[in-house]
């Protein structure tokens, strides 16, 4: 275990300065920008409790949509990271598996970073959230800040993102995990090789068996890794003017709900599968060197 740490903190030595910047560079820019921003706002905009909760809301997945980007975008460089700095012989030559290895890159990178991210933005949402409140409707937003609901539907909304980025990043896993393996294989032809074998599949699915099991698979994987970032998604979550703070509260608890319940969804089971084929690939790949 202590090796494995020690792999975990090798990762974060490498990208906190990065990841940092990520992280809080959308609430600074936020908070500079708010005060001389003008808002175009058409129809009817939510008032009290659901404007800070819309806001929140948007915040929220801006901030886990970018980490999630930035992560997915990373990732086929990560498979041949050691290889391209040289250092892969110093690393096999530490009594150190290549299952920890590998493992320690995946778990900083596709759970740890984005968790990270979230407990951040959670805390420069709840100020972003107050700031973009007050610009639109003035002082009397800050009157929510002693309503103990405010604060009942934010530790809600934690709660529901902490199991919710978890279960995006289990969707997400068979594109990045497959990717990587292309990646750490065919080296910068892995990712374009994927994209290429999926239209491909694809087209054959289409033309030859009349489905399109393929991109449908796929548009899945990433529709509910989606789902899983947005806390009020679908129509459990209605911003309007008489919106109060404890139905906002239960309809986080129900769509945390749905989110569990996506994982009985067939397309879950088959992108584990392929997320376990990539892994594997990888740990293969590191111990050929």
């Amino acid at each position: 275990m202590d090796r494995f740490l020690v792999l975990l903190h090798r990762e974060w030595m490498q990208h906190h300065r990065g990841w940092l910047i990520l992280a809080l560079a959308p609430p600074l820019l936020a908070l500079v920008f708010l005060p001389v921003a003008q808002f175009d706002v058409r129809g009817e905009l939510p008032e009290g409790p659901a404007l800070l909760a819309l806001a929140l809301l948007i915040y929220l997945f801006g901030a886990l949509a970018l980490a999630s980007a930035s992560m997915v975008f990373q990732a086929s460089g990560l498979a041949r990271r050691d290889q391209q700095d040289r250092s892969i012989e110093f690393w096999q030559s530490l009594p150190v598996s290549h299952l920890q290895s590998v493992g320690a890159t995946v778990l900083m990178h596709l759970l740890l970073w984005p968790l990270m991210v979230l407990l951040l933005a959670f805390v420069a949402g709840q100020v972003v959230a107050f700031a973009a409140a007050m610009r639109l409707q003035g002082s009397a937003a800050l009157a929510v800040l002693a309503d103990p609901a405010w604060w009942g539907f934010s530790a809600a909304m934690l709660v529901r993102l902490l199991v919710g980025v978890p279960l995006a990043m289990a969707w997400f896993a068979p594109l990045v995990l497959v990717g990587m393996a292309a990646a750490a294989w065919l080296k910068r032809w892995g990712v374009p090789g994927v994209f290429a074998a999926v239209v491909f599949a694809a087209l054959v699915g289409k033309r030859v068996f009349g489905t399109d099991l393929v991109l449908r698979t796929v548009g899945q994987w990433v529709s509910n890794g989606l789902q899983a970032l947005t806390p009020m998604a679908g129509d459990g979550f209605k911003a309007s003017p008489a919106s109060t703070l404890e139905s906002l509260t239960a309809a986080v608890w129900t769509n945390l709900g749905e989110r569990l319940r996506d994982l009985a969804d067939p397309y879950f089971a088959v992108g584990l599968a392929f997320a376990a084929a990539g892994f594997a690939l990888l740990v293969l790949k590191r111990a050929r060197g």
